[in-house]
């Protein structure tokens, strides 16, 4: 990575870690998804050489009790405006939608999109709350794929882990899992990446979980578009093998999520 392009993410990624930090600041603990369906937040920002801002949605979630999901989808494209100078847009959020499982899982899924210079998009997940789960299994997946729109070719550099990946998953207890590395496509192409932890099956978090969250932190090219979906579980132990198949979340929820029946 050249350090012109370093010194980019590191002035740009001031702005969406101090968003970042203010849009989970915003999220008070409740007593559980179902008892408190609107004490949800997600937190959208961009930051850039144009400035900083951000914006936040108090999800409606329309639930399936047969299902047991709990889903929402932005209506339309919203504009993320600078906050020193509110008629400068940074960036576009094309969609944006979750679901949302208390048993518990959180499905995310978005596409934005940069505008004339590179910019950093932070994008939070809901923060759900739940009663502890003890010594309890979990498994993170999540994928990008961005898009050149102008013919110079796309570049996305993950916020996490010395910007390297681009996707965080964490409990109460810290940090889960970073996934997703950085991405390149060549002129008037798209490429992704995606990746899922552990490989295969789950594993084991140590301690008493009550609370959990996703994001995606990354640098995005100029005029280029970004779309992403994860999936992160968090549940009781599974006394016996199972198996988890996770897809890429639509705008109508989760496309795909099984799990074996806990005996």
């Amino acid at each position: 990575m050249s350090s012109s392009l370093k010194s980019r993410i590191g002035a740009v990624l001031v702005g969406a870690v101090l968003l970042a930090a203010v849009a989970a600041g915003s999220v008070a603990a409740g007593p559980g998804l179902l008892d408190d369906p609107f004490g949800l937040v997600i937190g959208v920002s961009a930051s850039s050489q144009a400035g900083s801002g951000s914006t936040f949605f108090l999800p409606e979630l329309v639930f399936d009790p047969d299902a047991g999901w709990g889903t929402w989808n932005l209506a339309g494209p919203v504009a993320i405006y600078s906050s020193e100078n509110p008629e400068q847009a940074l960036g576009i959020i094309e969609s944006l939608s979750t679901a949302i499982n208390p048993d518990p899982v959180i499905g995310f899924t978005f596409n934005v999109k940069a505008l004339d210079v590179d910019t950093v998009f932070n994008i939070s997940s809901v923060t759900l709350s739940f009663p502890g789960i003890a010594f309890p299994d979990a498994v993170a997946s999540a994928g990008i794929t961005i898009t050149d729109n102008n013919g110079d070719g796309a570049y996305l550099v993950g916020g996490y882990v010395s910007n390297t990946l681009a996707y965080q998953a964490q409990t109460n207890l810290g940090v889960y899992a970073h996934l997703v590395p950085n991405i390149t496509a060549l002129p008037n192409q798209s490429a992704t990446a995606s990746q899922t932890f552990p490989v295969m099956g789950f594993n084991t978090i140590p301690g008493t979980v009550t609370s959990m969250q996703t994001s995606f932190t990354f640098l995005l090219s100029a005029h280029d578009a970004a779309s992403g979906s994860s999936v992160f579980y968090v549940g009781p132990p599974i006394p016996e093998p199972a198996s988890m198949t996770l897809a890429a979340m639509g705008l109508a929820g989760i496309a795909g999520l099984r799990r074996k029946a806990r005996a």
